[in-house]
């Protein structure tokens, strides 16, 4: 599986994948002091949506916040069978994931469906 991209709907994030290794890290604005540290910029909390959007639980802390119910997240994707996938999944209906096959048309399946 190679990633393409993440992105949210109302869009907020948006991360287009480069071929080879891709790093997240926080950025250090001019504003930041030697003291100020890069934890609470939200790398890990893309991780867990990247993560929620290949089928896995979603964390708690994410879960349970106002802010995030407003969302869709789409991971795209590419098998080794030059098969392009869209996946969409939603914070409030959790147990609903949105699949594109080589197209823009979702399909919906329960989380506990087989998708083909």
């Amino acid at each position: 599986m190679i990633l393409k991209k993440f992105y949210s709907n109302p869009e907020r994030i948006e991360i287009e994948f480069k071929n080879g290794l891709n790093v997240v890290c926080a950025d250090k604005t001019e504003k930041s002091s030697t003291k100020d540290t890069r934890n609470g910029t939200g790398k890990s909390t893309l991780l867990y949506l990247i993560d929620f959007c290949l089928m896995a639980q979603l964390d708690e802390k994410i879960q349970k916040s106002e802010e995030f119910q407003k969302f869709e997240f789409i991971l795209e994707f590419v098998d080794n069978k030059n098969k392009y996938y869209k996946i969409k999944r939603r914070i409030k209906d959790s147990d609903k994931i949105f699949v594109a096959i080589n197209s823009d048309d979702f399909e919906e399946f329960s989380i506990n469906e087989t998708i083909g």
